[in-house]
């Protein structure tokens, strides 16, 4: 698809939603001013008391063919750290499945860079506790975490930990911008390409 739609030049998009909530936007202008000074490291954790959630159940979503949290959440955060940071490459990972091969991962570690700056991503599942996931930038100034998708707090060697407002910045969202693509206008899209970047590094995670 991403290579017809270059072709073609056909305007594509992807539907990965975090690049339009407010607080990505607000992550973004906090690095593009410096708040955080040098990212030393970026880490990503989810955690799961089940997976399949609840709600989620399906016949594809525990399936070690195609399913699992590493393909289901894991996309987003990936894609969050490259528009953010840059795309990751992987150094190593480890991947624990049950003993039914039918069934996807248990828990995973796994260890990316960019440029320099260690990425470290980890999940498990099946455990005593609500499910969580939190991302965090490191940086020499401040420490940023996004927690459960739209949750944002800082922390720095002055302040314990605060909740950052996000509600100023500009409010987008993926139709309005696939419009403007689809006008011959600047549009911000996630594109073809950039789910194709995303998935190499999920492909390389899986089968290291």
């Amino acid at each position: 698809m991403y290579e017809a739609a270059n072709r073609k030049n056909v305007v594509n998009a992807m539907n990965f939603p975090l690049p339009y909530h407010q607080e990505f936007l607000k992550m973004k202008k906090l690095i593009n001013d410096n708040v955080l000074g040098e990212i030393k490291r970026v880490e990503f954790h989810m955690y799961f008391p089940e997976w399949p959630r609840a709600w989620q159940q399906n016949n594809w979503i525990a399936t070690r063919e195609q399913g699992g949290f590493i393909r289901e959440i894991g996309p987003h955060y990936l894609h969050l750290t490259s528009r953010l940071i840059g795309i990751p490459n992987l150094v190593q990972s480890f991947v624990d499945y049950p003993l039914d091969t039918t069934k996807c991962e248990t828990g995973f570690m796994a260890k990316l860079t960019i440029g320099g700056i260690p990425v470290l991503f980890n999940g498990l599942s099946g455990i005593g506790q609500k499910e969580h996931l939190s991302f965090k930038l490191f940086g020499s100034k401040a420490v940023l975490e996004l927690r459960n998708w739209r949750d944002l707090f800082i922390r720095t060697k002055e302040k314990d930990t605060e909740k950052v407002n996000t509600l100023e910045e500009n409010k987008i969202t993926l139709l309005d911008e696939l419009v403007k693509g689809l006008e011959g206008k600047d549009a911000e899209l996630i594109t073809f390409e950039e789910g194709y970047q995303v998935q190499k590094v999920l492909e390389d995670l899986l089968n290291n």
